[in-house]
């Protein structure tokens, strides 16, 4: 069993040029301040940032140079794993909130480019607020072992589920992410969606305000959602890439670009399952409840060889769902350029994409729908007579 892991921080003055120096390390076990340390330092030193001068580590510790932070959890452990710092909580078979609280305290330690891996298990981050996710990799140990919960509707504030930051890189490796809000509420799994219309301030996080030029990664990933699962909505600049994963929903499986967005917004969809039934909406929205697996309404989005299966049903469809803002275009549809936003230059790219739709009494469908734009496809096959397209444009 790993012992209790802490953060220490070692503050002293360089004993060449006598500038102020603060550092954290990870350390682990009883022998935490002398042999416990585990010391992810290149060559057992730490350079002074003013004159480059090493000092040792080791001479630290045996000077008494440093402090335990009180913030870390007891019960946290640390894994060293080649480049990855694994924190993951070791509660055996606790309630998946208390887990959730738990990883969700780990976040402040995120750096960009530093990267966290999460064991197998629930984490339910819970309803009250949405997950920051601060800039860097986390890695879970694969997506029928690490699951991500959370339960926040954008009904009262803007913002994805799982709200990813501009200005850098954000990767997601072999887990799940579920949006599990309660039914009449909106929700979107993982993406871009803060604006800048109304910025608030989470519990313990930072400002969810629009973001630009970010960039997020998904690999080997399922995105479970009632309603959106990757939203690409708010900023500019901001790309998406998914690879090798499965994207599960009852409303929209992609969103790329609308009316908080610029046209220079990009998503890329590779090698993935999209598939999407009507009967697991629970929220309509101002676009009614049509089922898409690829919409846009601003930038480019490119799928390749992926294969899609969408279940409507006879509630699919209605004209619009919130007064006054009608919504055109098939009930359901494999990819659809919506005119929410009526951004200029939007583009579907379909490339080797399979659609398959089973109607299921749905008043209306088709595999590509368009209001404007442009939506190319290049192989593949549709859901008519031997794989032919069924196209529908106003």
């Amino acid at each position: 069993m790993e012992d209790p892991a802490r953060i220490v921080r070692f503050a002293y003055n360089c004993f060449d040029c006598n500038a102020a120096i603060t550092r954290d390390i990870v350390a682990q076990g009883a022998g935490w301040n002398t042999t416990g340390l585990l010391l992810d330092i290149p060559d057992n030193v730490f350079l002074c940032e003013t004159c480059s001068q090493p000092t040792k580590v080791t001479d630290l510790i045996h000077a008494g140079l440093m402090t335990e932070q009180p913030t870390w959890k007891s019960n946290m452990t640390v894994t060293n794993y080649g480049d990855i710092d694994i924190y993951a909580p070791t509660t055996g078979f606790a309630a998946s909130a208390i887990r959730g609280s738990q990883l969700q305290e780990t976040l402040q330690y995120m750096q960009p480019g530093r990267s966290m891996g999460i064991h197998p298990g629930r984490f339910d981050f819970g309803s009250a607020q949405n997950v920051v996710l601060p800039l860097g990799n986390y890695f879970g140990m694969g997506m029928n072992s690490t699951y991500l919960y959370c339960g926040f509707a954008d009904n009262i504030f803007p913002g994805c589920a799982f709200e990813c930051q501009g200005n850098g890189t954000t990767i997601l490796e072999d887990l799940t992410l579920i949006s599990s809000c309660q039914p009449s509420a909106q929700s979107e799994v993982i993406g871009f969606g803060g604006t800048d219309s109304t910025p608030y301030v989470p519990a313990g996080q930072g400002v969810n305000s629009i973001k630009n030029n970010g960039i997020l990664i998904l690999n080997r990933c399922r995105i479970i959602s009632k309603g959106f699962g990757i939203y690409n909505w708010s900023g500019t600049n901001n790309s998406i890439f998914c690879k090798d994963c499965e994207i599960v929903g009852g409303r929209w499986g992609v969103y790329n670009g609308a009316s908080m967005s610029a046209t220079a917004c990009l998503t890329e969809i590779t090698d993935s399952k999209i598939t999407m039934d009507a009967s697991y909406c629970t929220h309509v929205g101002k676009q009614g409840p049509n089922l898409v697996a690829f919409a846009a309404g601003g930038g480019v989005m490119n799928v390749r060889n992926c294969y899609v299966s969408l279940k409507g049903n006879a509630s699919s469809g209605k004209p619009h769902g919130e007064t006054g803002n009608p919504v055109s275009g098939q009930a359901v549809n494999c990819a659809w350029i919506n005119a929410d936003g009526g951004q200029p230059g939007t583009r579907i790219n379909l490339l080797d994409v399979h659609s398959r739709i089973t109607p299921n009494g749905a008043p209306s469908w088709a595999d590509i729908s368009l209001e404007y734009g442009v939506i190319a496809v290049h192989g593949g096959s549709g859901s008519g007579p031997l794989g032919q397209w069924i196209n529908y444009e106003l």
